[in-house]
């Protein structure tokens, strides 16, 4: 099936509250999805003209200054208090909790609804986690996930798992498609656990044991490059 996607942006002005900016720390991160990017500077001079010291975001991915995707889990912006987001919707301010310890400030300019993130709000993945983690080192029948579109492709890491693991005695196989989907995991249901090497989110869809090819990077598969998509 073809697909055509549509950019749109938001064209409004974004003013934020001064109960906000009040609340906000000193120094933090900014950044929002690519629907507000053309309002990150008037934030940014908003934030800097109260005093604030103001980074923009930097994921994995080069987009614009500020602007946050999907899969981005990784930034090399380390905020020194918190990260604000900009934005409709939790699932991209949550992704921030993976791997940071700071707040996150998550502002929707049309509600005005105003929400501080803690780990504590990421504390049932984290608990999901450590059990796919223990239900992954004692499987006998591992399943590999793999998607072919262009930048989450990560085969030769697969292949290399597949290879590490089945020396460990274990059976291991790779589902390679296109559009990864979470439903048909059930139609292999000799699979005691899966590994996805695509998007790091993707793991968030499914109730199934199930972990990510970075959580090996120090364990199974330290010494090899391990991308992050």
């Amino acid at each position: 099936m073809k697909l055509f996607h549509v950019l749109t942006k938001y064209d409004g002005d974004i003013d934020l509250p001064a109960v906000l900016v009040e609340q906000l720390p000193p120094k933090i991160v900014l950044l929002g999805t690519v629907q507000f990017a053309q309002q990150m500077p008037a934030i940014k001079k908003q934030l800097e003209d109260a005093g604030k010291v103001v980074e923009y975001f930097r994921g994995v991915h080069d987009v614009n200054p500020g602007q946050i995707l999907g899969c981005d889990i990784f930034t090399s912006a380390k905020p020194k208090d918190a990260f604000l987001y900009v934005g409709d919707g939790l699932f991209h301010p949550t992704a921030l909790l993976y791997g940071n310890e700071e707040a996150v400030f998550y502002y929707n300019p049309f509600t005005g609804e105003i929400v501080r993130l803690t780990q504590k709000d990421l504390q049932a993945a984290f608990n999901r986690k450590k059990g796919s983690l223990s239900t992954f080192y004692i499987s006998d029948v591992i399943g590999v996930l793999v998607t072919t579109k262009p930048g989450q492709n990560n085969l030769p890491a697969a292949l290399e798992l597949k290879k590490r693991l089945e020396a460990d005695g274990k059976q291991v196989y790779i589902f390679l498609e296109e559009t990864l989907n979470m439903l048909q995991l059930d139609n292999f249901p000799f699979v005691q656990c899966w590994v996805n090497t695509a998007c790091p989110r993707i793991i968030e869809d499914t109730k199934k044991s199930m972990i990510n090819l970075w959580d090996l990077r120090d364990t199974v598969m330290k010494g090899f490059a391990v991308k992050v998509v």
